[in-house]
């Protein structure tokens, strides 16, 4: 019975980390607002935007998330320290809008690439 346990616990853990290479860090109930944290390999706008649609794939097929939801609304990180609001503090305003890769809203169906960073900023519709 040991044996099994361990072998079913050690099967899940490696399945989990190789599915996907994302993390929801945090839910927002009241405003429907989900961050995630995500590994990045290449900072290229094309590959960064096929790994957000992957993720996105996932959560809706494996219904990890509400897309019913309209008001639905998804930030996505590169990391997991900054997945949340934007911070009051300048200095970490910077790291955080540095991480902030995505945002998705369900209601328009629109990703956004580096909301934050205007000179590299694409808008996809889904």
């Amino acid at each position: 019975m040991k044996s099994y346990t361990v072998l079913l616990i050690s099967f899940l853990l490696f399945s989990t980390s190789c599915q996907s290479d994302y993390e929801l860090v945090s839910f927002d109930k009241r405003n429907s607002r989900a961050f995630i944290s995500m590994t990045l390999v290449s900072n290229n706008i094309k590959e960064v935007e096929e790994k957000i649609k992957k993720v996105l794939k996932d959560l809706r097929e494996n219904g990890k998330m509400d897309f019913n939801n309209l008001n639905l609304s998804i930030s996505f990180f590169s990391e997991k320290k900054f997945a949340g609001y934007k911070p009051e503090d300048n200095e970490q305003f910077l790291d955080w809008s540095r991480s902030y890769i995505g945002e998705y809203t369900n209601k328009e169906r629109i990703l956004i690439l580096y909301p934050m960073k205007l000179d590299k900023q694409r808008k996809v519709l889904l």
